[in-house]
Parts: structure tokens; C-alpha cells; sequence
């Protein structure tokens, strides 16, 4: 299992070449989109975020992009739907990888 953080502001068909790689040996691949970070956000209801909601680049931003990501892990063994998605995976030895932004947090 890896998970892969996008750059500030980033959209999310930036890096799909690069998922596809990891993905293609045979690693599961999970990418967090930070909601107000990224370039855009569409919400269920069908709202949309954009590049003039951006959060200023700070300390408290970042700290709340490594809080979607523990979200994101504790997900993985609770919730339905991605249980099924990662129940083949080695949950114990999970990769982080990004880029800018994304790199920033896979230290944390």
C-alpha cells in the first residue's frame, strides 16, 4: 500500500501518471486530495472549492494535511468499502510518497 500527497494547489489528474507507474507493480495506491490545497474540491452536494479558496501556506495547514492522512490510515481497517480495496494489502509496511507539499508530509 502506498499513499501519495499532492503539491500545493495541485489538481488531481497532475499526478495520475505517476500512480499508474506504482500502481503497475502491483501496489495499491491511495491519494489523499486536501481539501482547500488542492486545485479544486468538489464536495458531495456538488459545491465546488477553487484556486481563490486556497489555505495561506502555513504551520496549522500543514498539520491539518497530516491529519487527513491518519484519517485516511484509520479508514482503512474501519470503513467498508476501502477494507475491501486494501484487504490483500501488507497493511504493516505502508509507503508514503508525494511531491512538494505532499513530500513535505511523508517525513511526519
Amino acid at each position: 500500500l502506498v499513499i501519495f500527497g499532492h503539491g500545493y494547489g495541485m489538481n488531481r489528474g497532475n499526478y495520475s501518471f505517476f500512480i499508474e507507474e506504482i500502481a503497475s507493480h502491483g501496489y495499491v495506491v491511495c491519494k489523499v486530495m486536501h481539501t482547500y490545497v488542492t486545485e479544486l474540491t468538489r464536495f458531495f452536494d456538488g459545491t465546488e472549492t477553487n484556486m481563490e479558496d486556497l489555505r495561506p501556506r502555513t504551520e496549522q495547514m500543514l498539520d491539518t494535511c497530516i491529519q487527513d492522512i491518519q484519517f485516511m490510515l484509520s479508514q482503512l481497517s474501519t470503513n467498508t468499502l476501502v477494507s475491501m480495496l486494501t484487504a490483500h494489502c501488507t497493511c504493516n509496511n505502508i509507503g508514503i510518497v508525494g511531491h512538494s507539499l505532499g513530500g513535505i508530509m511523508t517525513h511526519n
